[in-house]
């Protein structure tokens, strides 16, 4: 099963910490990759659920992280499961079910 595992971890400097580990199904050795997430929180007053989704997914998948998450989905035999984990409880309550 290939999948592609996601964890922001806690703020430092203005910004999130994004670790990205891509586990190909075929046995080869995981792929890490680090970025930083940027996110105002304003930018998430809207009660469209498709506009919310996609400023969290920008700001999620964004530089290093988005070329790692394209090369994963590239790879993948058939379907690539992407776990997501947030460790930050100031957004842990966001709505990441709508990335």
């Amino acid at each position: 099963m290939d999948r592609f595992e996601l964890t922001v971890q806690r703020r430092v400097n203005g910004a999130w910490p994004v670790v990205a580990v891509g586990q190909p199904g075929d046995g080869s050795p995981p792929v890490r990759t680090e970025g930083r997430m940027r996110l105002d929180p304003a930018g998430l007053t809207t009660v469209d659920a498709r506009a919310y989704g996609a400023a969290l997914g920008r700001a999620l998948f964004a530089d290093d992280v988005a070329l790692a998450f394209a090369r994963a989905q590239a790879a993948a035999a058939e379907r690539l499961h992407v776990l997501l984990s947030v460790e930050d409880g100031e957004i842990k309550s966001y709505r990441w079910e709508r990335l």
